[in-house]
């Protein structure tokens, strides 16, 4: 698959041999129904975008469809703009709007190319859009493989590389083959891609200047002669080998006739540019002005008119400057610079006042053209904002503000954030006060939108400050509850301040308003130990909803009375709140709201212990989540899909359902879906094992997400994990850092979490006090399930489980054999069989603590039912603990070595680690070790539980 010997480009490659068999060498993978992405990365000029046309070419001889977009150096592009001109040729060339419209795709596609789509319908949420473009673009090269160019990646919009970015990290098969090329002079390669590069079907390259052979072949193909040693020396000491510089030193030396001894041209792309201009009338090189500033590419007819001139003669200067190389004709009436660095060479040859001149004519004279005004709204934004220096600034500013609200109009979030604060600097003291608030409150939007929480506070915030300043409580009010309810101590604050501000100056009679300002004041207190005491509020908030009857109102009121009463004690208020929302959900047309009511009844369903019910809802969630085409909802399904796959013990599906939902939920978000991983991928680790892709998530998830440091829950969870993986210094490190048992305040819908993670650390750590201490504050809730009340992430078995397991930490063996056969019962009957055989080993366990007549044959029993239940499901961890407790039964001191069994009598004789290592001549450090590993085959969490084993062994022994 080469390129050949008459290829137009096969004198410009000479030297990319290397670089252009890596290049086929993905081609040829991408049609094995392998996706590729291959990234070239070098200075301007150095020749990436020679290469990938190339290689384009190929493909396209190869019966590939290609198709190419380039993004613009200017604020001037349409977000998407590099995507809607490939989608523009791939339309043209094999009709894929017809695709879309077949595969039921195009209402999500219009946001990225509504010039092919149509306009789009669905929500302001991007991952509908970017799903549907991977299903197309796989549906599409299923009937004939496609090959993609970006070129000029560094200039794209955001949305454009996050939507590259998906690609790369969901793509799995399909005949795709992409290429991208970008500058990594002016940004990192991180700064422009972020993850990207590290995907699995991402290639990057690094092109370099040519050596002096490619270098001699390069200018051999422009200059009618040999060149002489000396003078191709010349060449790579003015140009370094890149060949656009190595072209215009080729081009001089043959326009010029000049000499060997006369090569001493400069590489300066503008002193080109002077030169051939010098030889052309002074309008064409006002029309090669007014190009530049219209863009990469433009419209003859356009520059013409900001020129003054009429059509026929700015084409026939046009003519002229396309001889000189300057332009280059692209279609009817359409010219383009044949480099970007051209065009940056003329537009840099422009005074401030011309400059300014330029972009006011142009703004004039697209306003005059008509056509399309959404696409035309970034044209005229950009040329505004320079115009504006000269005066007009409140209009520049109007006509930012209407591009923000056409890139927010197509989930370009980033882009519209710019722009909202481009016309809040371009319109500076011509525009009120109140129109600052509403760009203020425009940017906030779009940085939410975008995940950039600290660029939505500073937003927010100066939108608060502006609407104090007019004492305008309703425009406070829209600030207000523009600003996260979540965050660091100082977002919090200010959104508690705002709240209690506008709720101060707002009239008695706004119900609407002041139901969802008490709302989201609540909402500030979520995660907090005092949430509970707004239960007054956010009992008045869903009264005022009531009486006004708003939809929003209703919505926010019954969301934070449900967090309020998330804990164990009001499962049945929760359950009522969860009819609520159907039933408000479905007669307010509120499919959020009706979605959020079955993922409360996934909560209190699994919290019940009905995993049956639990899973019917979960299908309930997935048909809403189909429907709305919603990210927030298909995550929070395949979550609680993986929370009930674990419950009943099928494990690789859990893996596949949290895998799933990461990949389809980029971090940033709220909820935080590095932490949600985590959680699932511990709590499977309990019974599975510790597996390295979950110690790899809980260290992704304790990094801090908006500034907000780990909490409670994570601090037990990850501690866990740690102590199961052995771990132990590092869990006590995290479990000391959580504060004492006794300080413990956790939210309500993670008291149960709470308490049992604690417990099963506690217990690693031997910190019997502890114990105690949450076993007393679980029991209460005896018959319940431990769940998160707000949110399906966790499934934990039955309560009786973990009071159990602390009263035969703590050596109260009848009340935890009573526990433990209460939870083996209900987990048989719901069918968790993982929390049946681990509360069977944990009763088998306190069974040989107590060893009572029948004891011991009772937990043979046991042992053996529950490692048939751990090898059915794959319960690695709980099959070695089964072996473990086993031993227990076995030898004359179970399967403990000689070593070992030594220091546990001297540990039953009440010898401290340094008074063994002293007896047994042994360090202090390995006694510790075999200390650990004493307690480990026992299947015991103290040296208390030692001394009592070891005497029974010696008594059964006598015996």
């Amino acid at each position: 698959m080469l390129l050949r010997n008459d290829h137009p480009a096969v004198g410009a490659l000479a030297g990319r041999e290397r670089e252009l068999g890596v290049a086929l060498s993905g081609l040829t993978t991408a049609l094995r129904l392998e996706p590729q992405i291959l990234i070239l990365l070098g200075e301007p000029g150095i020749g990436k975008s020679t290469l990938a046309r190339a290689v384009l070419d190929v493909a396209a001889r190869q019966g590939m469809a290609s198709a190419a977009g380039v993004a613009i150096d200017d604020a001037g592009a349409p977000p998407y703009w590099p995507w809607t001109q490939i989608f523009r040729r791939l339309d043209a060339e094999i009709g894929i709007a017809g695709i879309a419209r077949r595969e039921d795709l195009a209402r999500d596609l219009g946001a990225i190319a509504p010039g092919v789509f149509g306009n789009a319908t669905s929500s302001g949420d991007r991952f509908s859009h970017f799903d549907a473009t991977a299903r197309l673009l796989r549906s599409a090269s299923v009937a004939r493989p496609l090959s993609l160019l970006i070129d000029d990646a560094q200039w794209a919009d955001e949305a454009s590389v996050l939507l590259l970015r998906y690609l790369a990290r969901t793509m799995s098969d399909g005949q795709l083959f992409i290429v991208v090329t970008a500058r990594d002079t002016e940004r990192s390669t991180q700064e422009i891609f972020g993850d990207t590069v590290s995907a699995r079907i991402v290639t990057t390259l690094h092109l370099r200047g040519l050596d002096a052979d490619a270098v001699r072949v390069q200018l051999g193909a422009i200059v009618p002669r040999d060149i002489e040693d000396g003078e191709l020396a010349t060449v790579m000491r003015l140009t370094g080998g890149n060949p656009f510089l190595v072209r215009e030193v080729g081009h001089q030396i043959e326009d010029r006739a000049l000499s060997p001894s006369d090569v001493t041209v400069s590489p300066s792309v503008r002193t080109a540019v002077e030169a051939r201009l010098a030889a052309l009338p002074q309008r064409s090189a006002r029309v090669l002005e007014a190009a530049a500033v219209l863009g990469l590419e433009f419209r003859v007819t356009t520059a013409g008119h900001m020129c003054g001139i009429r059509e026929e003669d700015a084409l026939d200067d046009v003519d002229r400057l396309v001889a000189a190389r300057l332009l280059e004709r692209v279609d009817v009436g359409t010219w383009q610079f044949p480099h970007a660095l051209l065009r940056d060479a003329v537009e840099a040859r422009l005074s401030t006042s011309r400059c300014i001149e330029l972009h006011r004519a142009a703004a004039e004279v697209i306003e005059r053209e008509g056509g399309n005004r959404a696409l035309k709204r970034f044209e005229l934004a950009r040329h505004w904002a320079v115009a504006a220096l000269s005066g007009e600034r409140a209009r520049a500013a109007t006509a930012i503000e209407a591009a923000a609200r056409e890139a927010r109009g197509q989930l370009a979030y980033e882009t519209a954030g710019r722009l909202y604060r481009q016309a809040l600097t371009t319109g500076a003291t011509e525009i009120d006060d109140e129109t600052s608030v509403r760009l203020w409150l425009g940017a906030g939007e779009a940085a939410a939108r975008a995940a950039d929480h600290a660029g939505r506070f500073d937003a927010c915030n100066e939108a608060a400050q502006l609407a104090r300043q007019l004492g305008r409580p309703d425009l406070l009010a829209d600030a207000a509850l523009a600003m996260s309810p979540i965050g660091p101590d100082l977002w919090t604050a200010a959104t508690r301040r705002a709240c209690a501000e506008a709720l101060a100056g707002i009239g008695a009679g706004d119900l609407s308003l002041r139901a969802r300002l008490i709302a989201h004041d609540v909402e500030t207190h979520l995660y907090s130990a005092e949430l509970y005491d707004f239960e007054p509020a956010t009992r008045q908030a869903l009264e005022l909803a009531n009486r006004c009857g708003d939809a929003d109102a209703m919505a926010g009121a019954l969301r934070v009375r449900q967090f309020v009463l998330g804990g164990p004690a009001h499962v049945d208020e929760r359950a009522a709140l969860a009819a609520a929302m159907l039933a408000e959900g479905r007669g307010l047309g509120l499919p959020h709201l009706e979605l959020q009511g079955h993922l409360a009844l996934v909560d209190v369903e699994l919290e019940r212990g009905n995993l049956a019910s639990a899973a019917a809802e979960i299908d309930a969630v997935g048909a809403a989540a189909a429907r709305m085409r919603d990210r927030h909802a298909r995550f929070s399904e395949l979550t609680a899909r993986a929370v009930l796959a674990m419950a009943h013990g099928r494990f690789d599906e859990c893996r596949r359902m949290a895998a799933q939902a990461f990949a389809g939920y980029p971090a940033g978000g709220d909820p935080n879906p590095f932490l949600l991983r985590s959680a699932v991928l511990s709590n499977l680790s309990h019974h599975a094992g510790v597996e390295a892709a979950t110690l790899h998530a809980i260290e992704e998830a304790r990094r801090p997400v908006s500034g907000e440091d780990a909490g409670l829950i994570q601090s037990l969870s990850d501690a866990r994990v740690l102590a199961q993986a052995g771990r132990i210094e590092e869990a006590h490190t995290l479990y000391a850092g959580a504060g004492p048992a006794e300080t413990w305040r956790p939210p309500p819908h993670v008291e149960m979490l709470s308490m049992a993670l604690g417990i099963s650390v506690a217990r690693y750590l031997g910190r019997r006090a502890d114990l105690a201490l949450l076993r007393s504050r679980l029991l209460p809730f005896r018959g319940h399930h431990v769940v998160c009340g707000t949110g399906a992430v966790a499934y934990l078995g039955p309560v009786e489980l973990w009071t159990g397991v602390a009263a035969r930490a703590t050596g109260s063996l009848d009340e935890a054999i009573r526990d433990l056969e209460a939870a083996a019962r209900t987990s048989h009957t719901v069918g968790a069989p993982g929390f049946e055989a681990e509360a069977k080993l944990e009763l088998a366990g306190a069974l040989l603590d107590r060893a009572a007549a029948g004891d011991v044959p009772r937990a043979r029993s046991l042992v053996a039912a529950a490692a048939r239940v751990a090898g059915r499901v794959g319960a690695d961890a709980l099959e070695d603990r089964a072996t473990a407790v086993a031993s227990r039964l076995g030898s004359a001191h179970g399967a403990l070595s000689r070593r070992e069994w030594e220091v546990a009598q001297l540990v039953a004789a009440g010898h401290s680690n340094r008074g063994i290592a002293e007896q047994l001549f042994l360090s202090e450090r390995t006694v510790q070790n075999h200390v650990q590993h004493v307690l480990n085959k026992l299947d015991v969490s103290n040296r208390a539980q030692i001394a009592t084993w070891v005497v029974r062994r010696i008594e059964q022994r006598s015996e």
